[in-house]
């Protein structure tokens, strides 16, 4: 049998644990929001010191922000600038000159996948280019690759 005091004092453990176990709910609800609030897509693309242009070549690291399922084609384009080339399964559209190159064109619009929408930028310091494929519906990044 418990005295008195001893239900107390179980009952004051009680509400203790309680407030605690409320409290830490609340430290991972804040988390959680805090997680959404900075995993915008936006943010999801390291941003260049100086302004994007037209022939503006990105660099590996800006290539590597770029987070698949975040980012979208509209961020990327803010970050970086109008791309090279954008094509879909049904053909390509680019800043002149870009597709004059037979190779080039071949290398530019080949394999790509259905329901995607891809935009290709020059890579910094190199020949090779990046291709980022947006998902046609949701307009989140799918896939990349460097050609």
């Amino acid at each position: 049998m418990t005295t008195r005091a001893e239900h107390k004092r179980q009952h004051v453990l009680k509400i203790a644990l309680g407030i605690e176990l409320a409290g830490m709910v609340l430290i991972v609800l804040a988390g959680v929001v805090v997680a959404l609030m900075g995993s915008t897509s936006g943010e999801s693309i390291q941003r260049s010191s100086t302004p994007a242009r037209l022939d503006s070549p990105i660099t590996d690291a800006q290539y590597r922000s770029v987070r698949i399922g975040e980012a979208t084609r509209d961020a990327v384009v803010t970050v970086f600038g109008g791309p090279l080339a954008t094509c879909t399964v049904s053909g390509c559209k680019s800043r002149p000159g870009v597709l004059a190159d037979p190779a080039r064109a071949v290398e530019i619009g080949a394999d790509i996948p259905a329901g995607t929408r891809c935009v290709y930028y020059n890579r910094a310091r190199s020949e090779s280019i990046f291709r980022l494929c947006f998902d046609t519906d949701s307009g989140r990044l799918r896939s990349t690759s460097r050609r």
